[in-house]
């Protein structure tokens, strides 16, 4: 997975050489943004940071929308909704469940619990352009996340007893580099780092019901193995999106 971003973030850097060298034949660009803008991006994210969180779920998709005004120059401001889904990791798929009062339908072996996030932010951004068709956005995204686990399996003697939710204060770095298909549509190519000011806490979705030894400190013992939770959730997400600026048309 690392090489598979340092081949996404290659990628991104020759095609930002590449327009560097195209505006080399061209005169400077003062291109200016319709001033109402939606933007809509589509990602696959890689968690990364706390070890524990690593080791407890896969990310499914991440995804966000928002609404733009531009303020002076390509400098904007927007507010936005953004939703992930995390599936529980490999390990979680096998295990035995804890619960002796399972559901009709529920397996005794394997987890189904996940993580759904809905995040309300605001946007700061800047669009830059490098050639008459390819401009580059810059934002960071800050706001709050509302996280669910839904389908947590609890030890009997657990069960309604802890909450299955948190929220958290979160900032999201963007870079995007959009190719211009009409004066007001462009697709992108975009990297994003989501960082949330929280460290997982295993107990919420029931998972240290399923370690060894349960949670010791900053860390978690799953099998032989034992991972860190010193640091706060975050992931990286690459994908793709879709500009679109409302603009008077031409009589």
């Amino acid at each position: 997975m690392r090489a598979l971003y340092f081949h996404i973030l290659l990628a991104i850097v020759s095609l930002s050489v590449f327009a560097q060298e195209e505006t080399k034949t061209v005169p400077k660009i003062k291109k200016i943004l319709p001033v109402v803008s939606f933007r809509l991006a589509g990602f696959i994210p890689k968690n990364t940071a706390s070890e524990a969180f690593c080791m407890s779920f896969t990310g499914v998709y991440d995804a966000n929308f928002s609404c733009n005004v531009r303020l002076f120059n390509n400098f904007c401001v927007g507010v936005g909704y953004g939703n992930s889904l995390w599936n529980p990791a490999d390990y979680f798929k096998h295990v035995k469940v804890v619960a002796t009062s399972t559901a009709v339908g529920q397996s005794a072996y394997g987890l189904g619990t996940k993580m759904q996030v809905h995040q309300g932010y605001v946007r700061l951004g800047y669009d830059h352009f490098a050639t008459e068709k390819i401009f580059w956005s810059f934002s960071l995204n800050s706001g709050y996340g509302f996280n669910q686990y839904t389908d947590v399996r609890c030890a009997d003697s657990l069960v309604g007893k802890l909450p299955t939710s948190f929220i958290a204060f979160f900032i999201r770095p963007e870079v995007a580099v959009n190719f211009l298909v009409d004066e007001n549509f462009a697709f992108g190519i975009h990297l994003a780092y989501n960082h949330n000011f929280y460290t997982y806490d295993p107990s919420l979705n029931c998972f240290d019901n399923y370690a060894d030894k349960g949670v010791s400190g900053q860390s978690i013992k799953y099998g032989d193995a034992t991972y860190e939770n010193k640091t706060n959730i975050g992931w990286f997400s690459f994908g793709f999106g879709f500009y679109y600026g409302f603009k008077k048309k031409k009589a």
